[in-house]
């Protein structure tokens, strides 16, 4: 009798897309990668078929030869989100995907030469930017819709409630990032820099939006 391999459940497509979208159960490999290492995924980048250990996801997958690394979901609860040290919880595409990510500043960024700093989160205007590959993921320009991974905003800019980004219609677009000491010129009109603390409104990062 062959010995059945045991499950994960991992994120995936389930539509055929490109953005994870729902949850499955598939079998763990022979012998699972650990959180870091260099993984390989089957099919593509958003089967959820991998390598790597239960708990954990092949991230930043080339089309080629579809390698990437493990990076580990995300510990605690959905309230209470839990990562080591220096890594941010990145909870996004409706709480399908959530990852422990390394932090950045999205005004002073230090990301590796593929990565950009982006807050790609399911919450648009979240202040916790992190590191994400660039590519696979697609970085996109001013105004334009940022609601789901693979989709981040691209450099010195972050995903806001469409609300305050005139031109886009979407739950979440891409707008200038800024410091308030130094208030940045905003190019969607009647624009200001919020700030991503409303507890911190004379310093701190901001973003280009509508105010209310």
């Amino acid at each position: 009798m062959v010995a059945q391999r045991e499950p994960k459940v991992v994120p995936w497509a389930n539509d055929g897309g490109d953005s994870w979208n729902a949850t499955r159960c598939v079998a763990l490999a022979p012998e699972p990668v650990g959180n870091g290492g260099t993984c390989v995924a089957e099919g593509s980048g958003v089967t959820g078929i991998d390598d790597c250990e239960r708990g954990a996801i092949c991230w930043g997958v080339d089309p080629v030869p579809l390698g990437g690394s493990c990076v580990s979901f995300c510990g605690g609860s959905e309230a209470a989100p839990e990562c080591p040290e220096g890594l941010a919880c990145v909870i996004a595409n409706d709480g399908v995907l959530p990852l422990c990510l390394r932090e950045c500043d999205p005004l002073a960024p230090v990301c590796a030469g593929a990565e950009v700093c982006a807050n790609a989160g399911s919450s648009p205007g979240s202040d916790v930017f992190v590191c994400v590959p660039s590519p696979p993921l697609v970085v996109l320009a001013f105004a334009e819709p940022c609601q789901y991974l693979p989709y981040v905003c691209g450099p010195g800019l972050a995903c806001v409630a469409a609300e305050h980004v005139p031109g886009c219609d979407a739950n979440g677009c891409c707008t200038t990032v800024g410091e308030l000491s130094q208030m940045p010129t905003c190019p969607g009109r009647g624009q200001t820099c919020l700030p991503f603390d409303e507890t911190r409104p004379l310093a701190g990062p901001c973003y280009c939006g509508l105010a209310s």
